[in-house]
């Protein structure tokens, strides 16, 4: 051990610097080697910052001897940058379709405008939702500047897309649905306004109507006002028929086999009522004509079984309607 000449601690014999104060020890005077001179001295001179910059650059587009040689080595790996291994197509976009679609086949549609409106959704929605998808997948990407895996990206921009998606589903599933309660409602204003319409006539014709057969058989009137009520029976036919379709088209729209099974059950009913209605008027007209007691008792046969199927009937109308009616 040696005593520094500067501070006077305890240092190595061979040591060239000093621990303890820092003070460089050499032959001449204790001055740094050039090396540290050089540094010092460049400490004291402004620093060029551009010139500095400039030599960078050129150190990275031109290598130098020792890198040249590197790459000229075959067994040198090459690294690229996490830009090149972007796919092309992420796995977020399968989630989005995947979840939506569903949505779409319940979208529905009954009336001829909703179902319109539903297929311009369906058409329309998955390209909007997808390009949504490719926009935001990219903005992330930029956004992490490419340092998240690609993969995990993806995800994210499919999860904020299919986010999006909800929205915009309920919205179109909303609009849809509200043009099919408009339809509806405008069927069912339309269809009320027939039925009065139809009872108003038969109540004007069982007015004339009313008096015993027995006592007025020969009026030419009340055979012509039965005439009427035949007519009134097709008119019946013919709007229970329309009902029986638009639950028909209500049922399959919406896969409801209940529907379609009572509409079908319905149907049939109907069919036996009117066409018992219809016979019993044509007996009864028959009766007028010939005064055949046989065909007046028909005629009230038919009348009492016509009475049990229209019970019947209006029971399963009534619920056909509270099924399909908003």
């Amino acid at each position: 051990m040696i005593k520094c000449p500067f501070c006077a601690e305890d240092i190595q014999d061979k040591a060239i610097k000093c621990k303890h104060c820092g003070e460089w020890l050499s032959e001449s005077s204790g001055t740094p080697p050039a090396e540290d001179n050089e540094t010092s001295k460049s400490l004291d001179e402004p620093l060029d910052i551009s010139a500095s910059i400039a030599k960078e650059e050129k150190n990275a587009v031109e290598p130098s001897a020792a890198d040249e040689s590197e790459v000229g080595n075959d067994t040198t790996e090459i690294i690229y940058s996490p830009l090149h291994q972007i796919p092309k197509w992420g796995w977020g976009w399968f989630i989005i379709l995947a979840l939506i679609v569903p949505g779409f086949k319940k979208m529905g549609g009954v009336s001829q405008s909703a179902q319109a409106m539903s297929y311009v959704f369906n058409l329309t929605i998955p390209i909007v939702l997808l390009t949504l998808y490719f926009w935001n997948r990219r903005r992330i990407i930029r956004k992490n500047k490419y340092v998240t895996k690609v993969w995990h990206l993806s995800f994210k921009a499919g999860f904020e897309t299919y986010i999006v998606a909800l929205i915009v589903v309920a919205s179109a599933y909303y609009f849809v649905h509200a043009q099919d309660r408009k339809d509806n409602n405008i069927f069912f204003a339309q269809l009320q306004h027939k039925v009065e319409t139809i009872k108003n006539d038969e109540i004007k014709i069982n007015e004339i109507i009313a008096n015993s057969p027995e006592i007025d058989k020969w009026s030419s009137q009340t055979v012509n006002e039965l005439k009427k009520y035949l007519q009134l029976i097709d008119k019946k036919r013919e709007l229970s028929k329309e009902l029986f379709d638009y639950a028909d088209k209500y049922g399959a729209a919406l896969k409801d086999n209940d529907i379609i099974t009572n509409s079908e059950k319905i149907r049939s009913v109907s069919s036996e009522l009117f066409q018992k209605h219809e016979d019993s008027i044509n007996s009864l007209i028959s009766y007028y004509s010939t005064g055949d007691e046989k065909l007046y008792n028909r005629y009230t046969k038919l009348t009492s079984e016509a009475t049990t199927l229209e019970n019947e009937y209006k029971l399963l109308s009534g619920n056909l309607i509270k099924k399909i009616q908003f």
